[in-house]
């Protein structure tokens, strides 16, 4: 805090206190610091994997894979958001064949595969 305080916006300092936030299941804040820097930069690959995290934890699959998938667009050699995709879309499948969705679960695997590193 006392960081933004002298850096205010600074996107580093913002996506760090997100990422303390949400480690102490401070949700809402943490995706407010991660929102408060896609605003301005919705590429940021910090901000989206941040995010993205988040979200997976929250089982918010698909806004999980879209930012991932964003922040592979960006750099697609961001090893983060390849591993982290891969997972969401891995636990995303599992949700969907317990639901009995056993076809859309396959084809998420599938996507899966070839992302992880």
């Amino acid at each position: 805090d006392d960081g933004l305080r002298l850096f205010p916006g600074n996107h580093q300092l913002l996506v760090g206190r997100g990422h303390c936030l949400s480690r102490l299941q401070r949700v809402a804040e943490a995706l407010q610091c991660f929102d408060a820097v896609l605003s301005v930069d919705p590429g940021n690959i910090g901000a989206c994997n941040a995010k993205a995290l988040v979200c997976a934890e929250e089982r918010e699959f698909q806004m999980a894979s879209d930012l991932f998938r964003r922040s592979i667009l960006k750099d697609p050699a961001n090893a983060p958001g390849r591993e982290g995709l891969a997972k969401t879309l891995t636990a995303w499948a599992a949700q969907k064949k317990d639901a009995g969705h056993v076809l859309e679960a396959s084809a998420m695997l599938r996507e899966a595969q070839p992302v992880d590193p």
